[in-house]
């Protein structure tokens, strides 16, 4: 006979903390890739780190990934919020 174990139900406040550490996450790997793009093509000085182009297509695509995914979470953001201010 197997177990039926069961999660709890997420609260309000268990979702804020794990999209919090979620966001907090996603920040750090943003400014990672943004200090590696920032060291490899400083401003005004030829790249200093030898870069292939499947190389650079590789980072104009997570780039481009970034920029969709952040349109997603601000336009399904906005929903949420204006379903959740027709409570208050």
């Amino acid at each position: 006979m197997t177990e039926n174990t069961f999660s709890p139900k997420p609260t309000a406040s268990s979702l804020k903390k794990e999209l919090k550490e979620s966001l907090e996450l996603l920040i750090d790997d943003f400014e990672g890739l943004k200090t590696f793009v920032a060291e490899i093509a400083p401003e005004g000085i030829p790249a200093s780190i030898p870069l292939s182009m499947d190389d650079l297509h590789d980072l104009l695509a997570a780039a481009e990934e970034i920029h969709d995914a952040a349109d997603d979470i601000v336009f399904e953001a906005s929903k949420i919020k204006e379903k959740l201010e027709r409570l208050v």
